[in-house]
């Protein structure tokens, strides 16, 4: 298990908790992750190839995801009015021991657990959980999040 101690944020998929640019501090994920912490993993993206998410862990070794009309629960509890990939889409899983089940904040723009082929996230690709909130960027002259151009005079 590698510990990542800062990461940057890229994509939509944990918004509105995180945001593009957000850099985030991380403790090492072998001191124990639960149900509801962000974590920075790598874990195959659709072609195979290793790529780094941060996501929301929504269940944990034993717990039982059920996805049915387009609405995620867990251990029969709503996690919330989130969209399924296809609403018609029904499974249920129940996490193995020694691996996580994860989401992304913003169900429309996540590519999480519910599409992946390999869906329970084994340990050993946790690389860090969030201990605080994100450090936002800001830009002198500008909005947080946005760089200035080169030549501008913001």
């Amino acid at each position: 298990m590698r510990w990542t101690p800062l990461a940057r944020v890229s994509g939509n998929s944990m918004r509105p908790t995180l945001r593009p640019g957000d850099l985030v501090v991380t403790r090492p994920a072998g001191w124990g992750v639960r149900g509801g912490r962000v974590v920075v993993l790598t874990h195959p993206d659709p072609t195979g190839r290793p790529r780094r998410y941060v996501k929301r862990v929504a269940a944990v070794a034993g717990d039982t995801v059920e996805m049915a009309a387009g609405r995620v629960s867990v251990n029969g509890v709503a996690r919330d009015p989130g969209t399924a990939p296809e609403a018609s889409y029904r499974a249920t899983w129940t996490v193995p021991a020694g691996h996580v089940w994860v989401l992304g904040d913003n169900r429309a723009a996540s590519s999480d657990s519910r599409v992946w082929e390999r869906p329970f996230v084994p340990l050993d690709e946790l690389e860090g959980v969030l201990v605080g909130p994100a450090i936002r960027r800001r830009v002198p002259g500008g909005r947080p999040g946005r760089r200035a151009r080169r030549g501008s005079r913001r």
